[in-house]
């Protein structure tokens, strides 16, 4: 008897500690989610690609403006007033996308002005759609936000 009045002690104990902390864990777990943020955008390359909203400024800057495929492509990403931790580049085409994997971007040093992330990346060959419109998604992350841009390319 003795042992059944022990576990309907340990039991209960179990039950009121749940009770106690799992809200507390819900709470914290749900204020700590990432925001995420969307953007589309049709950019003439050869200008620089661009997006501002409000004072959060975003500009893309690929070299060779004319988008040569299978050649390294110079990409430069200035933020202003975006918070990075991370930025990713990846190119696809806009009706058929192939599933290539994002370039990393990487921070250069900048004591004033805006952050600067560069890299190197390439657009496929598609034997399919010779005049492929591409496009490329930029993303950016950091602890709280998770900002994603989708400019339209036209070289």
């Amino acid at each position: 008897m003795k042992i059944k009045q022990y576990t309907g002690l340990g039991v209960s104990l179990v039950l009121m500690a749940a009770l106690v902390f799992l809200p507390s864990y819900f709470k914290s777990k749900s204020e700590t989610e990432l925001a995420q943020q969307s953007y589309q955008k049709k950019c003439l390359v050869a200008e620089g690609c661009r997006l501002m909203t409000g004072d959060r400024h975003i500009e893309l800057n690929i070299k060779p403006s004319s988008l040569p495929k299978l050649e390294p492509l110079d990409i430069e990403v200035r933020l202003e007033g975006v918070p990075a931790d991370k930025v990713t580049m990846e190119f696809f085409g806009r009706d058929m996308p192939m599933g290539l994997a994002p370039f990393p971007l990487y921070k250069q040093p900048s004591l004033l002005g805006p952050s600067i992330y560069s890299g190197i990346g390439n657009l496929a060959f598609c034997t399919v759609d010779k005049k492929m419109t591409w496009l490329a998604r930029l993303v950016i992350e950091s602890d709280s936000v998770v900002t994603t841009v989708v400019f339209e390319l036209e070289s």
